[in-house]
């Protein structure tokens, strides 16, 4: 099973929180900090921190075993589910493939068609370089982590395998499936930062064209991790979407 950490496990309803590639469940330390009306379970994805015994070998085998720990460990084995990036894929696959476990969703920065050629390329031969000390140094950075959060974070996260690491981006490149969600009436919020790629803020209106149960939007002035640009700003919209249909 995926590791994962829990936190205020009285409350009655549970948040699934997936992070990105290249990062950990501890992107998400500021929400889980704020939001301690709901029980939260925060996931390390296969090859990534806790889970780095786990190899990589799809989104929808991911979305499975996401699913395995809703069953086991999710109030009424249901939850909301809050994902970013390859996190967003992920629940995308896992509204697919089991909707009957998902409250609602909160989901940003997916990309629903292929990117190729240049940008394929480079993400590929940056690969090797994501088993580096320095690679970690970079997301505790980018999680804007105090100095003793660091500290902690770089005694304990493996580092991500290379292998592991280049399948995630081609897959992902390939534009995250949509099969399967034609009937979900789940209520998804699909979003992506104003600042964030083409791809990402077009496939919004894709995610919620083929999607029934989703609604598309552009979030003003902030980029790809805005969970971390701006804390404040993702909380107060995944406890709005929560209020509204969780």
């Amino acid at each position: 099973m995926l590791s994962f950490t829990e936190f205020h496990t009285d409350r009655p309803t549970s948040i699934v929180w997936l992070h990105g590639a290249g990062i950990t469940g501890w992107m998400w330390d500021k929400q889980v900090a704020d939001i301690t009306e709901h029980h939260s379970i925060v996931v390390d994805l296969p090859g990534h921190g806790a889970s780095h015994g786990i190899h990589w070998v799809s989104l929808d085998e991911t979305a499975d075993l996401v699913a395995d720990v809703i069953r086991t460990r999710a109030h009424g084995e249901k939850a909301v589910i809050v994902g970013l990036s390859m996190g967003g894929d992920i629940a995308l696959r896992l509204l697919a493939r089991h909707p009957e476990l998902v409250r609602c969703a909160v989901l940003t920065g997916m990309v629903a068609k292929p990117i190729g050629g240049a940008i394929l390329w480079m993400q590929r031969a940056f690969a090797p370089l994501a088993s580096r000390p320095f690679f970690h140094r970079a997301s505790a950075a980018s999680m804007k982590l105090s100095p003793e959060r660091t500290a902690e974070y770089l005694a304990t996260m493996p580092p991500l395998r290379t292998e592991d690491y280049r399948a995630i981006v081609t897959e992902i490149f390939r534009g995250v499936s949509l099969d399967g969600l034609e009937t979900v009436t789940v209520p998804t919020l699909a979003m992506a930062g104003a600042k964030e790629p083409k791809a990402a803020r077009d496939s919004t209106a894709i995610i919620a064209h083929r999607m029934p149960g989703a609604t598309a939007r552009i979030e003003p002035g902030v980029g790809h991790t805005w969970n971390i640009e701006a804390p404040g700003r993702f909380t107060a919209t995944v406890r709005d979407w929560i209020a509204k249909n969780g």
